[in-house]
């Protein structure tokens, strides 16, 4: 067994895989819009869309439960990891059939767009090989093999990026779906040969036997449905819009509504440097102490998050035009009504639902969210007359979500709601947001004609801004920010 590797590498190490992976998305989404027409772009996003939609569904967490099962099983890791990659196959499998064979034109249909009828059989071999290839993340984490995963991830995602970019030359997006399906058939190859290589030390090599496979669905079930329902929840505002709007908003739309990479880095590192000490601490009855830490998160990346939004707010029409091009301009706003997630993303609740083992409240608040999107995104598209309608109800959904966990958290640490949060830590970084926006929202809006090519000048004086009103209001800087996430405490 290789030695075992430090809390703080590891974070460091997952967060440079979580920023190649979202570097990886933002580049491709970038050479598609530049390369397809605006209605390719549309079909592509539509293609990929309905996989991953019904992904949470066909995983069931699956991948999870090797976090569970496979550190320090040196007796039947091997046999656990088949049986995991065989249930997972086996869904990819039914999707493929029942998309290709049964559902496909009516997907199509209410997708929008008849052309998907025969991109499903891409899709259907990319859902095989892709569902396998979501259990190499836990197989080599938990088997201490995560320079191999920081491998795999950055040669993965650098010839995926490549594959798609030389398919959109061609400015079609069958070629594109088809880039993508060639290389989650390669890099599934190669990721079953990395898991079976981290689990070589097993003794017991036989076949699975139904226990492998019992043990793992009861463990895996909860969590996949909690999965399911978050992630559901997060696409349905797409799945409404090209259900109910032209191929051309729809492309728009998804152009947009997006959250920001950094989003995932930094709740990502949160998780990986809290959550072990949340569990700690609440084993050993120190309630204080986690109240103490979650509040040090929150305020650490609300640091980095709260002048994100600020900044959306202020150069979305901007940033859309320099990723995409001018006519997807449109996207600014369906990104700006993202951009309003940020200040929740400042916590992570489900870490301390977890850590205090209130797992039950991450599936039932899923499940809220969920349907709350259902329920509003219909109403808002048609009483806005508009697609962003469907962003403002992924929005308020997110926002319900969160107000059903903060009292639950609350509660079981035995604090009111306002003590979970650090009001004035909070309060100065939202005051010296709002000072660096709205001067550069009059300067730049009513003493300066805004052009798109002054774009950086404006957003290097909003950042010094930022940077000058932090220390005027005696806030932590970028070391002391980045310290926590690098060196997180025990």
């Amino acid at each position: 067994m290789a030695p075992r590797s430090s809390l703080t590498i590891k974070t460091l190490l997952l967060s440079f895989c979580r920023i190649i992976a979202s570097l990886s998305t933002v580049l491709i989404t970038v050479i598609l819009a530049r390369h397809l027409s605006v209605e390719d772009f549309g079909l592509h996003k539509k293609a990929i869309l309905a996989f991953a939609v019904c992904s949470p569904a066909l995983a069931l967490g699956l991948p999870k439960a090797l976090f569970f099962f496979l550190p320090g099983n040196d007796s039947d890791g091997r046999a656990l990891l088949w049986a995991n990659l065989c249930l997972l196959l086996f869904a990819g499998i039914c999707f493929a059939l029942g998309l290709t064979l049964v559902l496909g034109d009516f997907v199509a249909v209410q997708l929008g767009d008849a052309r998907l009828s025969g991109l499903w059989w891409m899709v259907g071999v990319y859902a095989m090989a892709m569902l396998p290839l979501g259990s190499v993340t836990a197989t080599l984490v938990a088997r201490d093999r995560v320079g191999w995963m920081v491998g795999f991830q950055t040669f993965s995602q650098i010839i995926l990026v490549g594959l798609v970019w030389i398919a959109a030359g061609t400015q079609d997006a069958k070629f594109t779906v088809g880039a993508m399906m060639v290389w989650s058939l390669c890099a599934s190859a190669a990721a079953i040969v990395l898991m079976l290589k981290a689990t070589k030390e097993s003794v017991d090599v036989r076949s699975p036997n139904w226990s492998h496979f019992q043990i793992q669905l009861r463990y895996a079930v909860p969590l996949g449905l909690a999965s399911m329902f978050g992630s559901i929840s997060t696409q349905f505002d797409k799945l409404m819009v090209s259900s109910m709007c032209s191929p051309e908003a729809f492309a728009i739309y998804v152009a947009g509504a997006i959250e920001l990479p950094l989003i995932g880095i930094v709740t990502g590192a949160m998780n990986a440097a809290i959550l072990p000490n949340l569990s700690l601490a609440y084993k050993e009855g120190r309630l204080a102490d986690i109240v103490q830490l979650w509040r040090k998160a929150m305020g650490k990346a609300a640091l980095l998050l709260i002048p994100c939004m600020g900044g959306v707010m202020l150069f979305a029409e901007d940033i859309v035009v320099f990723l995409y091009a001018d006519a997807y301009r449109g996207a600014a706003e369906p990104l700006r009504i993202y951009a309003c997630l940020l200040p929740l993303r400042c916590a992570v609740y489900g870490s301390v639902l977890m850590a205090t083992d209130k797992t039950k409240w991450v599936t039932w608040t899923a499940l809220v969210g969920l349907l709350t999107n259902v329920c509003l995104s219909a109403v808002l598209i048609q009483w806005m007359d508009s697609p962003s309608g469907a962003a403002w109800a992924t929005v308020i959904s997110m926002y319900a979500v969160v107000s059903i966990m903060v009292p639950v958290i609350a509660q079981t640490l035995g604090v009111t709601v306002l003590e979970l949060f650090e009001m004035p830590l909070l309060s100065k970084i939202t005051i010296a947001t709002l000072i660096a926006s709205s001067f550069i929202y009059v300067v730049r809006g009513f003493l300066w004609q805004p052009t798109f090519a002054a774009f950086p000048m404006w957003l290097v004086i909003y950042l010094g801004l930022g940077v000058v009103l932090y220390a005027l209001l005696g806030l932590p800087g970028p070391r002391e920010v980045v310290g926590f996430f690098k060196a997180p405490s025990r």
